[in-house]
This record gives structure tokens, C-alpha cells and sequence, in this order.
């Protein structure tokens, strides 16, 4: 009376751990199990911590790749031993899209963020219009002052969802007014 240490069942289901595996193949021992099914490469399941380490030399990357039949690397999610960062890649996985470099610091378009910046975008930034009320551009604890775009061209700064100056396509400034007619116009005391 032995106990079985690999299962193969009729339909082809391998079980270590387990007498009554429910996938291609299944892996288990106490509470962990790792699974390889029609739906999932890999399930890995554990009733506390689980996790999957991929490992390299101390100047070479470990990544996952994500693709299809024709191209297995689409998409790629890099670490880099070297420079202890990580990267993502999409379309042929030539380009770095995003960085998160040691530091913490992201860069968008750029493999290389400023060191003086957390966040470094290399190209166009495209954002909504917004309001005076709700600026497109504003500060975590006060919603309503920032900076929007009021119209084509033409910036505007609000402070307490109020506009209070306007910067127009011709590069008039107004400040309590909205449609300035020279360089400075000033409405109000």
C-alpha cells in the first residue's frame, strides 16, 4: 500500500500531488498548485503568497513576451539587470514605450528619464479642453484652479473654478476679462 506520486488518467490528465488532477497537467502539494490548461500555460495558485521568478545574469534581461503565431514578441515586458529597470515595449519590440528606471522615475518616448523630473514625456501630451471650473490641468487638493483651454488658441487660468486671466491666439493677455483687444487689458480694481 503505497501512495501514488503521479497520476495519468484516462483522458490524458497528469496529476503530481493529487489522484484526481482536473488539467493537462496539475501540481500540488498543500495548498499550492500549479496548473497547465487548454485556458492557462500556467496557473499558479497558493492560499498565501505565489509568485513567478525569472532570473538572469547580472547584465542581462528577463522579460515576458506577448505575441501570435507570426510574431512572438509584440509585446514585451523587460527587465533590465543592468540599469535595474524595467521596460515595456509594444508593436515589433524594437522601442522602449515606457521606462520606470531605478529611481523610480517613468519616461514615456524616452528610454532615458530626466533626473530632475518623475515623470518625462518625449512628444505631444494630448489632453481635454477642460473649464474654468474643472482645468485640465490642475493640483491634487484643489480641483478647481489650474490651467484649460478656453477656446481655439487660447489658454485660460482659473483659481477657484472663476477664470481669471486668458491668453488669446494673438497673444493678448486678459485678466478679469475674455476677449482681450490688446497686449494687457485689465478689467476690474
Amino acid at each position: 500500500g503505497g501512495v501514488d506520486r503521479l497520476v495519468i488518467k484516462g483522458g490524458g490528465n497528469v496529476g503530481i500531488g493529487t489522484t484526481s488532477p482536473d488539467a493537462k497537467f496539475n501540481v500540488t502539494s498543500g495548498g499550492t498548485q500549479v496548473t497547465i490548461s487548454p485556458t492557462y500555460l500556467g496557473h499558479f495558485q497558493s492560499a498565501t503568497n505565489a509568485g513567478i521568478a525569472i532570473t538572469a545574469g547580472a547584465s542581462s534581461n528577463n522579460y515576458i513576451a506577448f505575441g501570435d503565431s507570426d510574431n512572438y514578441d509584440e509585446g514585451i515586458i523587460n527587465y533590465n539587470n543592468s540599469t535595474r529597470s524595467f521596460a515595456f515595449r509594444t508593436a515589433d519590440g524594437a522601442l522602449d514605450d515606457l521606462v520606470i528606471d531605478c529611481s523610480g522615475r517613468v519616461g514615456i518616448g524616452t528610454t532615458s528619464p530626466d533626473a530632475s523630473t518623475l515623470l518625462h514625456v518625449q512628444g505631444v501630451i494630448g489632453t481635454t479642453n477642460g473649464s474654468a471650473a474643472t482645468p485640465t490641468h490642475s493640483f491634487y487638493s484643489d480641483s478647481n484652479t489650474g490651467m484649460y483651454r478656453a477656446a481655439v488658441d487660447t489658454l485660460g487660468f482659473s483659481t477657484a473654478g472663476t477664470e481669471r486671466l486668458r491668453i488669446t491666439s494673438s497673444g493678448n493677455v486678459g485678466i478679469g476679462c475674455t476677449a482681450p483687444t490688446q497686449k494687457l487689458a485689465v478689467d476690474g480694481d
